[in-house]
């Protein structure tokens, strides 16, 4: 994102607890996870033998709206960037889907999912304002819709179906989101203020490189966020109805696995409880959201949180988040290795 030396710089103190705290937290989500998988779906070989309930002609039909589950995400994507004047490969697409996954999966904010994108962006040709104000719209314009199509599956859900953790602390986990989103609009409707504080400092004499050089980013942003956030385009409506038919993907994917395997559920139930739980899976302050989408999702398609639907929730995320982020791993590795080790972490600091 900067141009920096390839050196790699000294960890503070501060770095390396932010690390632990990271590695702590993520070690506590799966311990949590493993526990609530184990004893909500009666063990491995109960939920295999549930999922085995699914027939392969239904499989096919989860396959085919997982992968348009993917490629919308690419089209999300693929929109902004024709906003902004670029176009965006498929494939490019689709390996940064899978690596957001993974990146999104490692911290408890999904801190790592902007700077990783750009870095990669960057590396792929784009500009990193663009890159950047691509990134950040994307996010901000799907977090947007998701807490939307929440809040109507929230009124959607029967009396008693809704955790009483998303009750207590929807206000809360909602709060930064809005305010991301907020900011966001703020910086569209008066960018002067940022334009201001740019000029003052690039201004100053002297200062290093690579700090001239972010400053220049980010007084560019404003303007590129600008060209995408009042554009009357078509393809602007087009990013939305991407992150619409996102959701109606995801929500898809539910119905159809659920009454697969056994779950007593109707089209309205099953909105309610994937609506809900993509809405946690994007808000909730745990790593990836692990356990607390899956406890969500089943809970709302059954109070009681029996074997078929703890087991619907986990193949539900198995097919639209773990499999990502592992497809990401890979993939990841294999840019790291293009890029450089030393550079990219020089890069993301």
């Amino acid at each position: 994102m900067s141009e920096r030396s390839d050196a790699t710089p000294p960890a503070s103190a501060s770095h390396w607890l932010r690390n632990l705290a990271w590695a702590l937290a993520g070690i506590a989500t799966i311990v949590g996870s493993g526990w609530l998988f184990a004893h909500y779906t009666g063990g491995i070989d109960h939920a295999l033998d549930l999922a085995g309930q699914i027939s392969p002609a239904r499989w096919l039909v989860v396959a085919a709206l997982t992968f348009g589950f993917y490629a919308l995400d690419w089209l999300r994507y693929y929109t902004l960037f024709r906003l902004l004047g670029h176009r965006f490969r498929f494939r490019l697409g689709l390996e940064l889907v899978a690596i957001s996954y993974l990146v999104s999966s490692l911290t408890p904010s999904a801190e790592l999912h902007l700077p990783v994108m750009v870095i990669i962006l960057v590396h792929r040709g784009y500009p990193v304002a663009h890159a950047t104000a691509a990134t950040v719209t994307k996010s901000i314009y799907m977090v947007m819709w998701v807490i939307v199509a929440g809040l109507v599956g929230l009124r959607a859900a029967d009396a008693g179906r809704v955790p009483a953790v998303i009750d207590d602390h929807l206000v809360l986990w909602l709060a930064t989101p809005v305010a991301i989103v907020l900011l966001l609009g703020a910086v569209v409707v008066a960018p002067g203020p940022i334009h201001r504080w740019c000029a003052r400092r690039l201004a100053r004499p002297g200062g290093r490189p690579w700090a001239r050089k972010v400053v220049e980013v980010i007084d560019k942003l404003p303007t590129s966020l600008a060209m995408i956030a009042r554009s009357r385009r078509g393809m602007h409506a087009a990013a939305h109805g991407a992150c619409l038919a996102f959701i109606g993907a995801y929500v898809a994917i539910g119905h159809v696995i659920a009454t697969g395997v056994g779950v007593a559920t109707d089209a309205r139930a099953s909105f309610a409880a994937n609506a809900v739980g993509l809405m946690v899976s994007y808000v909730a302050p745990v790593p990836g959201s692990i356990g607390v989408t899956e406890a969500a999702t089943a809970h709302l398609l059954d109070p009681t949180m029996g074997p078929p639907a703890m087991t619907a929730a986990i193949l539900v995320r198995i097919c639209t988040w773990y499999l990502g982020a592992v497809i990401g791993a890979l993939l990841l590795m294999l840019e790291l290795r293009r890029i450089g080790w030393k550079r990219f972490r020089g890069e993301a600091a």
